[in-house]
């Protein structure tokens, strides 16, 4: 495919922001949120689109990348109101590099998959911010093998 991937991301933080730079130095169309937006402003400068709210993310995106604090804060992102799930729709992948609780992954990811079609990708990352920067991030991929090679060019910007 000589067309990249759309991509967006929630989850300006420590370990966000650097990965964004490094999708945006790849190439890929970045669009950004977080719920502080004075934090997305150098990925702005750096060319992303910032959305307005979580389910502004899916507008145009192939994929929603995730780098957020913990599991409440993944499920308000995702499922709170203007979340993910309101502009998801299938044949779209959300990748969470999150590090979360695995039976609530499990049980977000059948949720989303049911209300919108949106299949999701588990790849917490380790590295901290040094990897991110770097991107040589240790991601640990789960899900359907179809969309971690889906992915997979994506996340080798990042790490391995």
């Amino acid at each position: 495919m000589s067309e990249l991937p759309s991509i967006a991301f929630a989850g300006i933080g420590l370990m966000g922001l650097p990965m964004c730079r490094r999708l945006l130095a790849a190439g890929y169309q970045l669009t950004v949120w977080n719920r502080s937006p004075e934090k997305c402003a150098p990925l702005i400068e750096a060319g992303a689109r910032q959305a307005g709210k979580p389910a502004d993310l899916c507008r145009d995106a192939d994929v929603v990348l995730l780098c957020l604090a913990d599991t409440a804060v993944v499920r308000e992102v995702v499922f709170g109101a203007g979340g993910i799930v309101e502009g998801a729709r299938t044949g779209q992948l959300l990748v969470d590099h999150s590090s979360l609780e695995p039976a609530a992954t499990r049980a977000m990811a059948a949720e989303l998959e049911f209300r919108s079609g949106m299949r999701w990708v588990d790849a917490p990352v380790s590295g901290g911010t040094a990897g991110a920067e770097a991107g040589s991030l240790a991601i640990m991929a789960g899900g359907r093998s179809e969309d971690i090679e889906r992915v997979r060019p994506v996340l080798a910007h990042l790490g391995q």
